[in-house]
């Protein structure tokens, strides 16, 4: 059972397998077929084409091409050709082909060509230019670094021609040079050949061997002068920079004594309104003579002071000791009674408020670190603000044009008895000022503190010309 069927199977694919043979015979005949009518309609099409493109003529297609045909250099003229075969190929006129073939793609193409072309060949000619002015500028240059290099050879002979002289007439040459030894030998043997002094001379001039002999000579002369000046500026300047050092040195000694002076001044201020706030201001004397000491120590002595005195008030009078009585009898010296005036009446006034006083104000402490500029006060209630120009001559409220001062140092400043020199920023009082309160002497010439951001000194011009002009 099993074979028949393996039979069965094996006879259906025979005739399968010749089924598939069969078709694709026909359709590879068919396909051939097909093949061969394409080529001959294409050989047909192309036969009948070049005869129509052949009937039309090339003298023809010349004078149309030559009528169309733009000014400018000549480029490749095969599209607009094929472009006229076409047109006549189809039956259109001369006019028709002159009037249209010009708006065509393939005369747009033959532009594009030509003006490439023109471009092309101006930047040869640009180029060819710039070569030949390259090249007519590395002559000039040859010529100028020849007449150069003559100079040179001539201020060589001039300059050396004593030195050739003497070696002619048998001098010494200078040990240790380079070229020495071969020069010493060479000027020996054009003396042992017997030769003129006149001609020694020449050859020697002429001789590349001076030549580099005298070149190398002067070089390590001036290499020795250079190496001397070098050590010289070298010692010159490690001078100056120890006497820079030496001089910044000094000055942070004096800046930072004048800032422990400034500070201590400060300090002892503060302590003075700390005793005054402790003690009334009739025991201030009293506990001065009293005490002496430190800051602390002061601080302290002055509240055990105070507290001393303040129980000693308070104690009741002692037993033992009887109270005087108090004689009524004794006549009262009469009290001599003083006209009462009458109350004073108020009138109204008008005040111009500054709205930007109060930032102008707390601008000018910060910048100034909250501390007299002259003095070194830091008690608020102590200083002000002061304008460097007038608010009234047009002064501006910026910390630029303002300092922070003790309040009669800018009452006297406000009053032209007090300036500040623009260029050295130095502080200078009237002598006047100085006569009757010689406490201010030791502000006379003091350079004021320094502040976060620099003022403008230009706005301290009008008050020094003025306090000048007085002092005059």
């Amino acid at each position: 059972m099993k074979r028949k069927r393996y039979t069965c199977i094996r006879g259906l694919k025979v005739i399968s397998e010749g089924l598939i043979r069969f078709v694709g015979i026909i359709m590879l005949v068919r396909w051939r077929s097909g093949l061969e009518l394409l080529s001959m309609a294409k050989k047909f099409f192309k036969n009948n084409r070049i005869t129509k493109l052949s009937g039309t003529g090339s003298v023809r297609i010349t004078k149309l091409l030559n009528a169309i045909l733009p000014a400018g250099p000549k480029v490749d003229r095969s599209g607009l050709m094929l472009e006229i075969k076409r047109q006549l190929a189809v039956g259109k006129d001369e006019e028709y082909i002159l009037r249209n073939v010009p708006k065509s793609v393939a005369y747009a193409r033959y532009l594009k060509a030509q003006a490439s072309t023109e471009n092309y060949r101006e930047l040869t000619r640009e180029t060819l230019e710039k070569a030949e002015a390259k090249r007519q500028q590395v002559e000039v240059h040859q010529h100028e670094n020849e007449q150069l290099e003559q100079e040179r050879r001539f201020q060589i002979v001039e300059c050396h021609k004593d030195e050739a002289l003497r070696l002619a007439s048998g001098g010494l040459i200078e040990k240790g040079v380079p070229y020495s030894k071969q020069l010493h030998e060479w000027v020996s043997g054009l003396r042992n050949q017997g030769l003129p002094v006149q001609e020694i001379i020449a050859a020697i001039l002429s001789s590349s061997i001076f030549e580099k002999y005298c070149f190398r000579r002067d070089a390590v002369g001036k290499i020795q002068k250079g190496k001397k000046a070098a050590a010289k500026a070298e010692d010159l300047q490690r001078l100056e920079d120890l006497h820079k050092a030496s001089r910044l040195r000094r000055e942070e000694e004096v800046r930072k004594a004048n800032k422990k002076r400034i500070n201590d001044e400060a300090s002892r201020e503060d302590i003075h309104e700390k005793l005054r706030q402790i003690l009334p201001t009739h025991l201030l004397l009293e506990f001065r003579l009293q005490f002496r000491g430190t800051a602390e120590t002061m601080l302290e002595s002055a509240r055990d002071f105070m507290a001393a005195r303040m129980h000693k008030q308070v104690q009741p009078a002692p037993v033992n000791q009887p109270i005087e009585p108090i004689d009524m009898q004794q006549p009262v010296a009469p009290i001599a009674e003083l006209p009462v005036k009458p109350k004073r009446e108020g009138y109204k006034a008008e005040v111009i408020t500054r709205p930007d006083q109060v930032e102008f104000t707390e601008t000018v402490r910060l910048n100034c670190f909250n501390c007299c500029v002259i003095s070194g006060v830091r008690t608020r209630q102590r200083t002000e603000a002061a304008h460097l120009m007038e608010h009234c001559n047009d002064g501006i409220d910026h910390y630029t044009n303002g300092l922070l001062m003790r309040v009669d140092l800018h009452r006297l400043f406000d009053a032209g008895l007090m300036a500040i020199n623009p260029e050295t920023l130095t502080v200078h009082f009237d002598a006047g000022v100085l006569a009757d309160d010689p406490d201010l002497a030791q502000f006379e010439g003091k350079l004021i503190a320094d502040t976060q951001r620099p003022i403008n000194p230009a706005y301290l011009l009008a008050r020094w010309a003025e306090f000048s002009q007085n002092a005059a």
